[in-house]
């Protein structure tokens, strides 16, 4: 069977369960017939848009309603059409406040003719070398990118763009408004001119927690402070049939057009470019195999997925409510129902490597309800599951016996980090007193102490440090407004804590920061133009009257 074919079947098939298990549906059926009828009559003589419903809408600025289309649109570009990772009550409510903020940007946006043209978009779409080829814009890659990476339509995305375009034009327009005084300027640019050269020390990681011992008492302290740490969420145990791919990979056959379909549709997995910039494909003769089996595998999952959507359609309902329970309809197809561990919507289903949609396909399950005790089909890595809901514990408090080795591994880890950090200040201590003593010094200090010490020799700020030369971000930040002498405080790397020493610090030559005030000057204006956009944004929402129908509440 041809490829495109079958996964359109396969996606017919899952569309049309879902169809036949929905009792809406059939719902409006009814009342579409019944208004068929009753006559049209109805729409023309009472208006085709009625009065605004309050649940319809998110809020109210400027007096007038935001639709839920529109509040909800703006919130997925924030999340930059990606889904939400940190689920939060904190985390939600912060996306609320800056979705509310970006609606207000886009309306006064409006309001002060900001607007953005089709043009525009086309430019920046044309103009992105993500969707080239050889340099010039490719549709084809354009539309690919979109659905694999991004999974939107074009519309969607161009949508994006366009308020982002937009937001960065208000942008644009307040930092027009900023100014710095020029008496600002020279200060700080004489410290990124400055000629400075830094002495430090790696202090190494804290010690191995397998080295620390803590008491029962301090197990049970930490305890009582973090408990809601340890509380446990509600857990979940399902029942589940299982469709393994590799059981339906000798049972499809593959054709030789099946393997020049997807040959064709993959060509740019087989293209490469050489020192000319000439496209060179790989001919299908020497990829047959390996094509082959591509295929097989992806008509096996398509087989796979369709013989679990139609155990599902076997659950559904039928239109008298008849229908067979899980275990019914599983032991008359010879398929064995397993059952789960326990598991809580941030863990995946124990055992069965499907992610966590499986999870969220789980605890979407209602149970003893007919059409939603049991989920549609849901794709693993290498096996399609159907669930069906079975217990569940809700969350609570668990004693500390519970969650002993749980506590007892955070409360190590808190003692070896307060030891830790507690030497480091001691060893930072040490290193003030050598400096201030003329027979020893930073260096000689950290011989002393057995630690690994070096030089940075002399360099500027704005100039910065080799690239290659370990620490460099760290450095820099940490002396921008360091004095002479100062020994700093000890700054966090992947390596451990550095001190650093700040060995001299000169003044350098005025001419490089006259050269560097234009640049400084619209960094500076840039960070204001931020600033100024919070405070002026906060401004606007409190004269519009701002209410949010829907607020985050504890």
């Amino acid at each position: 069977m041809h490829l495109f074919y079958k996964g359109t079947e396969s996606m017919l098939i899952t569309k049309f369960n879902k169809l036949i298990r929905s009792k809406i549906l059939w719902s409006i059926l009814a009342i579409t017939i019944a208004f068929f009828f009753l006559g049209a009559g109805v729409m023309s003589r009472g208006g085709c848009a009625g009065p605004t419903d309050e649940r319809s809408a998110e809020g109210t600025l400027f007096g007038t309603e935001v639709s839920g289309n529109e509040f909800y649109l703006a919130r997925y570009f924030e999340l930059g059409m990606r889904p939400m990772t940190d689920n939060s009550d904190e985390a939600i409510a912060a996306l609320r406040d800056r979705t509310w903020r970006r609606v207000t940007s886009l309306r006064m946006a409006k309001a002060m003719g900001i607007s953005v043209t089709d043009d525009d978009i086309r430019a920046v779409i044309t103009q992105d070398p993500t969707f080239a080829s050889n340099g010039v814009f490719d549709q084809r890659r354009y539309l690919a990118f979109l659905k694999s990476q991004l999974r939107i339509d074009p519309g969607t995305f161009e949508d994006y763009l366009r308020q982002d375009l937009t937001l960065r034009r208000l942008m644009a327009a307040l930092r027009a408004a900023t100014w710095t005084a020029p008496y600002e300027l020279g200060p700080r640019l004489a410290k990124l001119t400055d000629l400075v050269s830094i002495e430090y020390a790696l202090v190494p990681p804290a010690t191995d927690a397998a080295e620390v011992e803590v008491s029962d008492e301090e197990v049970a302290s930490y305890f009582d402070t973090h408990r809601d740490a340890f509380r446990i969420d509600e857990q979940l145990r399902v029942r589940y049939v299982s469709f393994p791919v590799a059981d339906m990979l000798e049972s499809v056959e593959v054709t030789e057009a099946d393997i020049d379909d997807y040959y064709n549709d993959h060509i740019e997995d087989y293209t490469r470019v050489d020192t000319n910039g000439t496209d060179i494909v790989q001919p299908l003769d020497e990829l047959l195999e390996s094509v082959e089996s591509l295929v097989r595998e992806q008509m096996a999952r398509f087989e796979a997925k369709d013989e679990a959507t139609r155990f599902v359609m076997a659950l559904a309902p039928d239109r008298y409510g008849q229908a067979y329970e899980m275990d019914a309809a599983a032991t008359e197809r010879g398929i064995t129902v397993m059952t789960s561990g326990w598991f809580t919507a941030a863990e995946e289903v124990p055992g069965l490597g499907a992610g966590l949609d499986l999870t969220q396909a789980a605890f979407d399950l209602v149970p003893n309800d007919p059409e939603r005790y049991f989920s549609d089909a849901v794709e693993g890595s290498n096996t399609v599951y159907v669930i069906a809901d079975l217990d569940s514990r809700p969350a609570r408090d668990p004693e500390l016996e519970e969650v002993r080795q749980k506590v007892v591994a955070a409360a190590t880890l808190q003692a070896v980090e307060e030891a830790f950090l507690s030497s480091i200040e001691t060893t930072r201590k040490q290193f003030i007193d050598g400096v201030a003593d003329t027979n020893k010094g930073f260096m000689v200090v950290a011989q002393d102490l057995g630690l690994m010490a070096s030089t940075t020799g002399v360099f500027t700020v704005y100039e910065g440090l080799p690239g290659d030369m370990p620490y460099n971000a760290q450095l820099l930040s940490a002396i921008i407004d360091a004095e002479e002498g100062e020994v700093l405080e000890a700054t966090d790397t992947p390596d451990g804590m550095l001190i650093a020493y700040v060995a001299s610090r000169i003044p350098g030559d005025p001419s490089a920061g006259e050269l560097l005030r234009p640049q400084f000057l619209r960094t500076m204006d840039q960070y204001r133009a931020a600033g100024i956009y919070d405070d002026w944004l906060d401004q606007v929402m409190a004269e519009a009257e701002f209410e949010d129908y829907h607020p985050i509440t504890d």
